[in-house]
């Protein structure tokens, strides 16, 4: 009984850093940024690499723990930066998308329930080929405060 506990949580473990969709989808470090609990709108980070012979795109995510999950992407105008919502975001055959602070990233609006620093969110990535991914996004600080989500 302790082998299959101990071979449950290293599976775990295991999947919220990457997973696979597939033999083509490779998903590195979901993080969630933490926040006080007043914040309403939260971001999601992660790369996302194509390693099949066709370009894919992300096409959605998924959460349990949110009312509403978007696509993001920072567009700076006359220096001010704007959040617009994106249907997909491509990925090259070969290539990675990274969904990181001031660029391409998730936001997770309206929190069903408390999220906390150092635990997890749900995520499941939704891919123009069909398939789909989930994983578990440690909520942690950022580790650059450069990026421009206190604006929501």
């Amino acid at each position: 009984m302790r082998i299959i506990c101990l071979t449950w949580m290293l599976l775990i473990t295991f999947l919220g850093s990457s997973a696979w969709a597939g033999e083509a989808v490779r998903v590195e470090d979901p993080w969630v940024r933490a926040a006080p609990p007043s914040v309403h709108v939260l971001a999601a980070y992660m790369g996302i690499e194509n390693k099949g012979s066709s370009a894919i795109s992300l096409t959605g995510i998924e959460s349990p723990d949110f009312a509403k999950v978007e696509l993001h992407e920072t567009v700076m105008t006359d220096d001010m930066a704007t959040m617009v919502p994106r249907d997909s975001l491509p990925i090259d055959a070969g290539g990675k998308l990274e969904l990181k602070p001031g660029g391409n990233h998730i936001m997770l609006i309206d929190p069903k329930k408390p999220v906390a620093e150092g635990g997890t969110v749900p995520l499941t990535l939704i891919f123009s080929d069909g398939s789909r991914v989930s994983v578990q996004a440690a909520v942690r600080k950022a580790g650059e405060m450069n990026d421009h989500h206190g604006m929501h």
